[in-house]
């Protein structure tokens, strides 16, 4: 079931003789090629497969034969298979949509690192992909489509948390297109209203119940439902496919303990029958029992909807207070209690960031992935925000307690004894105004499960390459014509004008169009009018018209190439954040702490 190890285990018996003799040369070219493969082939393939331990998949019983799996993988990895063979060994193997995407995010590895044919693997990467969604095309109904995605992985190896199934392995992959497939979306549609198979259990009343499909309530309507505490009804919640499934069973079990006598209990995914029930295209005839109103309340609060509806809801109120204590700080290095209730709130947001960092460990699930919202979370909550608390309270104890309202008077209108501007307390002001523009760009991070806002948050996100390399290009040029003008500009000018009029900058409030003409054409400014008055036009015309339509046309280029791929990468965005609300805690912050507070106790 491993990667080559059936065959691994037979050639290191010969690595020594029957009769206790000095190994031969063709047994010591077999053991160096074993050497070989578990140095370099076996950790690539338990890296690709995700896997934790690798012993097992050089060690096996002696006479298991080697698997279709095992020749997919030789196939795979030879840069002189032909697809052909590949696609042969692939249509033998028992999961093939999952050995596609294995295939699939193979041959994208090996196109990173490979120094030739590295365009060949990216294109099989995409053709390996494209089996995956055909074979996921042939499913009859939605129904059925789920059941396959959901089913769990029967040799899901070790090193994983828990079971793994084709939608959280192409969520994990990044498989996009598969992912942007009109029936992987139809399950994260599911997912997003609470509907996921894998919370169901009928004994605690788990995940029996999910927003309703047909009329999907507005973001009001559940913000107040869930600020109400499930009591005035704003929204009502219909089954999960999971317990109409459940229910459908009982009521096929108790017809055929009537008619047959007692029917043998089969697992709900173990079963093939259980692809029937999934593709039951109906369900007005199953009858499922109410729950009660806790097993209810904890299924709304557990919604991925609910949890992202809270979620924005908290932080805009945490954006509202962040300006509150921006605008309304009168300089005192005492801490108000909006300033207190602020701080906490921060605190808070740190913390569940780092509860999501031990979920995402505990699940095997990569936490700071390509996607930048991640980093800039540790950034605002792990670097600047306990710089700018650390601040403050040792200025609670450094700085004088007058509020900084002017130089020489308090707020009384007394003459201070002593000059009250704290170094400390304006730092961390200065810090938190720098910070507040990184909070609200964070904000757009809600708006990733938006299709038409993802999809452009995307190509934004596309077109910040271009304006890096932009920037590169531009400074090299800035900086020429900075040390020009500044080299023309008499010695005595130079140190009369140590701020913003510094001839130095003279090339930066012109990429603004915002130059002083009449600085650099007096005489008195400039050692060599004309010359200045010159190198001034080339410099705009370089700034302003050629490297600026340059960055027009790189951006047209990047966003009409994001545009064509941007339906598959918001699918892929979506369903990461989709996957990260699953394990995020019901409660936003500041409440996590409460929570957390409650689950140790």
């Amino acid at each position: 079931r491993g990667v080559g190890g059936p065959g691994l285990s037979r050639s290191s018996s010969l690595s020594s003789m029957d009769d206790g003799t000095a190994p031969s040369r063709e047994a010591r070219r077999k053991a160096r090629q074993l050497q070989i493969y578990r140095e370099y082939v076996t950790p690539f393939i338990a890296q690709v497969c995700g896997y934790k331990e690798v012993t097992f998949l050089t060690t096996a019983q002696p006479k298991s034969p080697w698997t279709t799996v095992d020749l997919l993988y030789w196939a795979v990895l030879n840069p002189h298979a032909e697809e052909d063979l590949v696609r042969v060994l692939w249509t033998h193997c028992h999961e093939p949509i999952r050995m596609a995407l294995v295939a699939s995010h193979m041959t994208a590895e090996l196109a990173k690192v490979a120094r030739f044919h590295a365009q060949r693997y990216e294109r099989l990467a995409v053709r390996y992909e494209s089996w995956a969604t055909g074979c996921l095309q042939q499913c009859t109904n939605e129904h059925e489509a789920r059941w396959l995605l959901q089913r769990p992985f029967d040799d899901w190896p070790p090193g994983r948390g828990g079971s793994s199934t084709l939608i959280l392995l192409s969520i994990r992959n990044k498989k996009k297109a598969l992912l942007a497939h009109e029936h992987a979306q139809g399950l994260l549609d599911a997912w997003w209203r609470g509907d996921i198979v894998e919370r169901f259990d009928s004994e605690s009343e788990t995940g029996v119940r999910c927003l309703k499909e047909d009329n999907e309530p507005h973001f009001i309507f559940v913000l107040l439902h869930a600020v109400t505490f499930c009591f005035f009804g704003f929204i009502t919640m219909e089954p999960t496919l999971a317990c109409k499934v459940h229910a459908k069973r009982k009521q096929e079990e108790a017809k055929a303990t009537e008619e047959r006598g007692m029917l043998n209990k089969r697992s709900l995914y173990r079963t093939g029958n259980a692809a029937n029930l999934f593709a039951l295209d109906t369900w007005d005839d199953i009858v499922v029992e109410e729950p009660s109103f806790l097993a209810i309340f904890c299924d709304f609060y557990a919604t991925p909807k609910t949890k992202f509806v809270l979620r924005t809801a908290s932080y805009v109120l945490f954006l509202f207070l962040y300006g509150a204590v921006l605008m309304f700080d009168d300089g005192s290095p005492d801490l108000s209690k909006w300033e207190i209730a602020f701080f906490v709130w921060a605190l808070a947001h740190a913390g569940d960031q780092v509860h999501q960092i031990v979920l995402n460990m505990r699940l095997d699930n990569e936490h700071f992935h390509t996607e930048v919202w991640s980093y800039l979370d540790a950034i605002i909550f792990w670097f600047i925000f306990p710089i700018v608390m650390t601040l403050r309270i040792i200025a609670l104890f450094k700085c004088c307690t007058e509020p900084d309202r002017s130089d020489d008077v308090s707020a009384d209108g007394e003459p201070l004894a002593q000059d009250c501007r704290c170094a400390l307390i304006n730092a961390a002001r200065v810090l938190l105004a720098i910070n507040a523009v990184l909070c609200f760009i964070r904000f757009l991070a809600n708006y990733r499960v938006h299709k038409r806002l993802g999809v452009l948050i995307h190509v934004i996100t596309t077109m910040l390459a271009d304006i890096q390399i932009f920037i590169m290009i531009l400074s090299v040029v800035l900086l020429g014509f900075a040390l020009s003008f500044g080299g023309i500009a008499p010695p005595r000018q130079l140190r009369l004008h140590a701020d913003g009029a510094s001839p130095f900058l003279i090339p930066l409030w012109g990429l603004f169009d915002l130059p002083d003409v009449d600085g650099v054409s007096d005489t008195h400014k400039s050692e060599a009018p004309a010359l200045t008055m010159s190198l001034l036009a080339v410099y705009l015309f370089v700034s302003q018209i050629l490297l600026v339509n340059l960055l027009i046309a790189m951006m047209n280029t990047s966003y009409a190439e994001a545009n064509k791929k941007s339906s598959e990468e918001w699918a892929s965005s979506r369903a990461s954040s989709i996957q990260e609300l699953r394990v995020q805690s019901p409660v936003p912050p500041p409440l996590t702490l409460l929570y957390a507070i409650l689950l140790c106790v």
